[in-house]
């Protein structure tokens, strides 16, 4: 009976302790304005860049900036120190001169341009180095670099509607150079670049020959060009958009029709090695009112995790676990942690996923915070790992069972 207690106790201490880390944090406007979003962050979960603005509603007038996770400091923000207007990726490299490991942001700059931004010191300084110029970028909403930080290189990728090619640029050297890999849409129409991996593969799209938008991935070799991979959707045509990529390269996320519904998009996740396409789970009561039952927007470093939202009404940012195949509500997660906070207006999109050094996943994204700020408000939630807790709990009952 006393073993048997000392197991439900210990059981229940790890399970408590890992709840306790259950956090969710509001990211503040800059200055004067109303409205953040957060839209990347690294793969270990400690930096976040976005957007801030000055209206309420879809974002304009935008101002990017870098936030600390860990401490809440900024380091880009303010426009007399950047032309950053909006941060859309975030990632490390590992300097091969000084061995020194780098924060690597990306986005669009106020010119029109892609820019991206270097950090030695955590954030303290920052070094701008341009990678386009004289064109009009246009870079995914989220997740637009992969950098694991393990070496000297990282990737950045956008779309050039003006000059109609999709883009891989890897960076490299000391001081940092670049090389663009590019593809034509030749007549096509119009193409997308999306998530970034570590190992220069992005996920995105190119239009067929009819106009229809279709799943695509692409791979810089570190040459000045881009081999282009279609696949097939949940329905088995090409028909959809490929949004986000695993930072080690082996899955792609998005949305396509599926067989019983032509008319409406779903998440899924598409695995290379095996040319697989798996539906993502769906929150009970999702519907295809507005189009769309739910979208992908970022995924972790080995693609266990995903997030993004689905449509129940209104817009629920959500979590799956590609292992456990669950989906989670993380308004409703946050309530019953008790940490929702001020987010009244519930957490709508969830953008991006890393994981620390604790194996839980670190997401960030916006929802609405009206007794803070009067638009969008990113946020920041950490939760436990989930497996985690089931294998404890469930090891727990086990040991009880042979112990009674």
């Amino acid at each position: 009976m006393m073993k048997r207690m000392v197991i439900v106790a210990a059981v229940m201490a790890v399970v408590a302790s890992s709840a306790m880390a259950a956090s969710l944090v509001n990211i503040p406007a800059l200055g004067t304005n109303v409205a953040t979003q957060g839209r990347a962050i690294t793969p270990d979960g400690k930096y976040v860049t976005g957007v801030s603005s000055s209206t309420s509603g879809i974002l304009t007038s935008e101002q990017g900036w870098i936030w600390d996770a860990t401490n809440g400091t900024r380091a880009i923000g303010d426009p007399a120190k950047s032309n950053l207007s909006g941060g859309t990726g975030i990632g490390y490299r590992t300097n091969p001169t000084t061995n020194v490991k780098e924060i690597v942001v990306g986005g669009r700059e106020s010119g029109g341009q892609y820019g991206v931004f270097l950090s030695t010191d955590n954030g303290a300084n920052w070094g701008r180095k341009l990678v386009t110029s004289g064109t009009s970028p246009a870079s995914g909403p989220t997740n637009s670099i992969g950098g694991g930080g393990t070496t000297g290189d990282c990737w950045f990728g956008w779309t050039d509607p003006a000059a109609a090619y999709n883009t891989v640029s890897k960076g490299t050297g000391d001081p940092i150079t670049f090389v663009n890999g590019t593809k034509s849409y030749s007549t096509n129409g119009m193409g997308t670049a999306n998530g970034l991996s570590n190992t220069g593969r992005m996920a995105g799209s190119r239009k067929s020959t009819s106009g229809l938008t279709q799943n695509y991935w692409f791979q810089n070799s570190g040459t000045t060009g881009l081999t282009e991979n279609s696949f097939n959707g949940l329905d088995g045509t090409k028909v959809g958009m490929g949004q986000a990529m695993s930072g080690d390269g082996t899955k792609v996320f998005g949305y396509s029709h599926t067989t019983a519904d032509q008319a409406a998009w779903y998440p899924y996740m598409y695995t290379i090695s095996t040319t697989t396409t798996t539906a993502l789970p769906l929150l009970p009561g999702t519907t295809t009112t507005t189009g769309a039952a739910g979208y992908v927007y970022g995924a972790s470093t080995d693609g266990r995790y995903a997030v993004g939202m689905d449509y129940v009404g209104m817009e629920k940012a959500v979590l799956w676990d590609t292992q456990l195949g669950t989906v989670t509500d993380l308004t409703t997660y946050a309530t019953n942690a008790g940490i929702l906070g001020a987010f009244t207006g519930n957490l709508r999109r969830a953008y991006s996923v890393g994981v620390n050094g604790l194996g839980q996943p670190v997401i960030t994204g916006y929802g609405y915070a009206p007794s803070i700020q009067t638009g969008y408000t990113g946020f920041v939630l950490t939760i436990p790992e989930p497996a985690t807790l089931s294998f404890l709990a469930l090891g727990g009952l086990a040991m009880l069972r042979r112990r009674h």
